[in-house]
């Protein structure tokens, strides 16, 4: 069964907010929209996942036990979209970093502070020996290369 994740991120938003118009506001999308998504995923799963009153909703227990797998699944997803945008924008992530004895002590050991003034969440990883020492350990790694 192939079903649309978008369709999963609007379940779990609906099972948080208790509610189809909360649920819109916090994806910004609409209310029918919501409720079509809600629909479409009900039809495609053939079972019934939300009890609807004047109140808002709640999950039925199919509703439940897909909410225990489903929920902690969108949540891992969503953090990792939030990771991977911190460290497109460097405000996140690691950068490794393979350098002489020589080039560590001269060029960048006095330079770490402002490094990590200038960006706080990226962690650097240095690795320092000789070069004919370090170069097969770094090129077996994948690391790039600027000279």
């Amino acid at each position: 069964m192939a079903v649309n994740f978008e369709y999963y991120r609007v379940f779990c938003q609906v099972a948080r907010s208790r509610s189809f118009t909360g649920a819109a506001r916090a994806l910004m999308s609409s209310q029918p929209s919501v409720t079509r998504c809600i629909q479409n995923l009900e039809q495609q799963l053939g079972c019934t996942l939300f009890v609807r009153t004047r109140r808002g909703v709640s999950l039925t227990p199919e509703g439940e036990l897909l909410f225990h797998t489903v929920g902690p699944a969108c949540e891992r997803l969503q953090q990792g979209e939030a990771e991977l945008a911190g460290a497109l924008s460097l405000q996140g992530g690691v950068v490794r970093l393979a350098s002489t004895e020589t080039a560590l002590h001269e060029l960048l050991l006095h330079r770490m502070d402002s490094f990590r003034a200038r960006w706080p969440g990226v962690r650097l990883r240095l690795t320092n020996g000789t070069t004919p020492r370090r170069w097969p350990i770094c090129a077996a790694a994948g690391w790039r290369w600027r000279w």
